[in-house]
């Protein structure tokens, strides 16, 4: 996160506070090398239509 010119490390984005971030983007890398990227992108759309996180 960017705070008055310097980064630093948080678990909650300010943008969308409410997506845990830094659970989900691990679990799509590993999907993506599992199934691919185009399904596991897939699989995140449908997760973020359906609030299902």
């Amino acid at each position: 996160m960017l705070r008055n010119g310097k980064y630093f490390l948080s678990n909650i984005s300010a943008i969308f506070p409410e997506i845990p971030i830094t659970q989900i983007v691990p679990n799509i890398v590993e999907r993506a090398w599992l199934v691919g990227s185009f399904q596991a992108l897939e699989e995140l759309e449908n997760m973020m239509i359906t609030d299902d996180f």
